[in-house]
């Protein structure tokens, strides 16, 4: 996941399934500007999902995902 952030902090990125359940969270170090931080997906079940990025309790981005 490429983000680019304007704030240094603790960020946290959840995976959720389409009903909104959390499947995982997992705290990161953001910096100001370009972040890559990697998401580990390849021992979910084949579904879509969604993956979120919060600063503190703040969402701050979202995308979906398909695993096929």
């Amino acid at each position: 996941m490429n983000v680019k952030l304007n704030t240094t902090g603790k960020y946290y990125i959840k995976v959720l399934t389409n009903s909104g359940k959390v499947i995982s969270k997992e705290q990161v170090k953001g910096e100001l500007g370009n972040n890559l931080f990697t998401v580990y997906t390849s021992t979910l079940p084949k579904s879509s999902y969604r993956i979120e990025l919060y600063l503190e309790d703040e969402k701050v981005g979202t995308t979906s995902i398909n695993l096929l």
